[in-house]
């Protein structure tokens, strides 16, 4: 393999990990959906544990067919989100739709030569890293509504360690 092959390489793997960044934060946003709308809508009105996770469930899956923008909407219909927090979720919406639909595209020319692939490069690592930052601000702002609900960061480890037990090694 020669160095222009691997330096395209490296172009579609952080393009990949941008594109999962942005994944992260749609999923961060249907949680603070289920925070801000789902648990203190609905919660109270399951008669059972099998009918709320029942509803959990609907509800997860129904969002995760929407798109990052609707999400938005959505939230945004539930919610006042403090300004900065709506101006950062509504670049990194930005830029994950032009990284989605535009990116390759738009880059063609760049993409041949090993400078424009650095500029490439450059640019889906900032956008990472404007999705991480998104997703940690939104989760900033939704904690203290989580723990209220009765979801401690304790729980939340304690799931995690469960499912790490289920899956395959």
């Amino acid at each position: 393999m020669d160095a222009e092959s691997e330096h395209c390489k490296e172009v579609y793997c952080r393009f990949g990990l941008a594109m999962y960044e942005a994944q992260v934060l749609e999923h961060g946003i249907v949680n603070a959906l289920v925070i801000v709308d789902l648990i203190p809508e609905r919660r109270h009105l399951a008669r059972s544990r099998a009918e709320w996770e029942k509803d959990f469930d609907e509800f997860m899956g129904q969002h995760f067919k929407h798109t990052m923008g609707r999400l938005l909407r959505d939230l945004g219909s539930v919610t006042k989100l403090p300004p900065d927090l709506n101006d950062l979720l509504t670049r990194a919406l930005e830029k994950r739709n032009w990284l989605a639909h535009e990116f390759f595209r738009e880059r063609a020319t760049q993409f041949v030569t090993a400078k424009g692939r650095d500029q490439m490069l450059s640019e889906v690592d900032e956008c990472a890293a404007l999705f991480r930052a998104a997703d940690e601000a939104l989760v900033n702002v939704t904690e203290p509504l989580r723990t209220k609900q009765g979801i401690t960061n304790e729980m939340l480890e304690k799931s995690l360690q469960a499912i790490l037990a289920q899956s395959p090694t």
